[in-house]
């Protein structure tokens, strides 16, 4: 998963934040910014895909991690079709994030039934990457309900691809920046460590990301705010103490009962055996790092 969310920042160096960006500014151009960015963005998954399929054949941990590289290697293709950038612009979150919640939980029942022991992580892998791509669906559904886009009358373009790639490549630096901080540490884990240490490692990072789900959210919520007040800095100016403010009385919070409560929390939601994790845990809950404009 580590190498996987470093691969999905290839199939997106940052080409999402510039078209909502853009679509902020100017919704009339809904239709061609989406063609281009996930014409982009389908030929980067295509490319990066087969280096995961390169990456598996060489089996550096095994079959089983090739064949799970494999099988989560298509979720690459679901980042590249993935238009949340253009929901966001256009402010339209409410209904496709409750679809989100509801594709979230009704994993549940799904891996509660059919995953019962470390044998049927592929199985596991293939749920999730079936329910990601139903989250996708909706939102095209969505856009194509709302009469935001028209996906079948959307084709193929690279009209603009080489301004649009001018302005990412910025923001693709920084996703590295930040990938390589959150990420590196599993995969080193687990070509220096055993499972043991892998499982301990990842398990306290993704249950950092749920306590940073609201401060993410703030700035989904913001952005568009942000980019229609560019030439007014007065009004910028607002939003950023705005902005700042709302970050500090949610994140601070959370980022006291992380460092009071970390270890109790991971024990009672992983068990005793992920008990030692929950110093990582306490060190590194809190606010997101901070996301490119």
């Amino acid at each position: 998963m580590a190498v996987m969310a470093h691969l999905s920042a290839r199939v997106s160096p940052g080409l999402a934040f510039v078209g909502q960006r853009a679509l902020a500014q100017s919704p009339e151009r809904a239709g061609s910014l989406a063609a281009l960015v996930l014409t982009l963005q389908t030929l980067l998954a295509c490319a990066v895909y087969a280096l995961v399929l390169v990456i598996a054949a060489l089996e550096p941990r095994g079959p089983v991690v090739s064949l799970l590289l494999a099988i989560q290697g298509v979720t690459l293709f679901f980042t590249a079709w993935n238009t949340t950038w253009v929901l966001q612009a256009h402010e339209r979150m409410v209904v496709p994030s409750l679809a989100a919640l509801a594709f979230n939980v009704l994993q549940l029942p799904a891996l509660m039934l059919l995953v019962h022991d470390p044998d049927d992580l592929t199985l596991y892998a293939a749920l999730t990457v079936a329910f990601a791509f139903g989250s996708v669906a909706f939102n095209v559904w969505y856009l194509a309900h709302r009469r935001i886009l028209r996906p079948t009358g959307m084709r193929p373009t690279l009209v603009g691809c080489r301004g649009a790639l001018r302005e990412a490549w910025p923001l693709e630096l920084v996703q590295a920046a930040v990938l390589v901080i959150a990420n590196s540490g599993t995969v080193m884990l687990g070509l220096t460590d055993g499972d043991d240490a892998v499982g301990q490692f990842a398990s306290t990072y993704r249950l950092m990301l749920v306590a940073a789900v609201i401060t993410s959210a703030l700035w989904n919520a913001c952005f568009p705010a942000f980019v229609r007040a560019l030439d007014r800095p007065e009004e910028a100016m607002r939003l950023s103490r705005e902005y700042l403010g709302l970050l500090a009385w949610m994140g601070l919070p959370m980022a006291a009962l992380g460092w009071a409560l970390g270890r109790h929390v991971v024990e009672l939601l992983y068990g005793p055996a992920f008990a030692p994790a929950g110093l990582y845990f306490e060190c590194s809950s809190g606010s997101p790092l901070p996301r490119p404009c």
